[in-house]
């Protein structure tokens, strides 16, 4: 805001001088140099040029927060994304306990979220092919080998993709359960997603009004 401030100053002190010069009684002589400063004055000032506000997607520190990652992935989801993303934060603000596995947490949130839901993409655990970055959108139920337990077939993790940490490198914030049937609800947890073999996306569509049974 400081350089529109002192544009407008600028501006301001131009005008000032220029109707001082003009109105004053002078001779023809001094109205056509007063006229002259007042109008070299004005063109000193630069035009003033709007800032564009700042993106909403920042590579910085704010890409590693969970709330940050999750305002942004909702305003640029899909609707089945956002309806996906919205029923998890939904069962974590209301700590709700689905107990079980992974898997089974974010069952309960896809049916929450309302709608039919299909494979986007889906490998083979052991030999792949693998999902790329930009295979994945915000939402998507993501099942993907876990490099943090072991890195190998027998360590799988499912999880709901919220957005990139690093793209570069596949970490990943996402919202999943621990499994292991806790007594916990869902949370926030960056993984690397450099195996990921299925992706489950929500469709758009809107789920159909349930009949009213009289």
């Amino acid at each position: 805001m400081q350089p529109h401030r002192s544009h407008s100053a600028s501006l301001a002190v131009a005008l000032a001088l220029f109707f001082v010069l003009t109105s004053a009684p002078q001779t023809v002589a001094a109205q056509t140099r007063g006229s002259s400063l007042a109008s070299s004055l004005l063109a000193m000032i630069p035009p003033w040029t709007p800032v564009a506000p700042a993106p909403l997607v920042d590579p910085g520190w704010q890409s590693w927060d969970p709330d940050y990652q999750m305002q942004n992935a909702q305003l640029h989801a899909t609707p089945g994304g956002g309806r996906a993303l919205r029923a998890a934060q939904a069962m974590i603000d209301q700590d709700i306990v689905v107990r079980g596995s992974c898997y089974d947490w974010i069952h309960t949130v896809f049916e929450r979220a309302g709608g039919r839901w299909d494979d986007a993409f889906r490998g083979r655990i052991e030999r792949g092919p693998y999902a790329q970055a930009q295979d994945v959108q915000p939402g998507d139920w993501v099942l993907f080998i876990n490099e943090a337990f072991g890195g190998d077939a027998s360590h799988t993790h499912s999880a709901i993709f919220v957005g990139w940490a690093d793209a570069s490198t596949r970490d990943a914030v996402m919202v999943s359960y621990p499994g292991g049937r806790r007594d916990e609800p869902g949370r926030y947890g960056t993984y690397t997603l450099t195996r990921a073999y299925r992706i489950v996306r929500m469709e758009d569509a809107e789920p159909a009004p349930r009949a009213r049974h009289r």
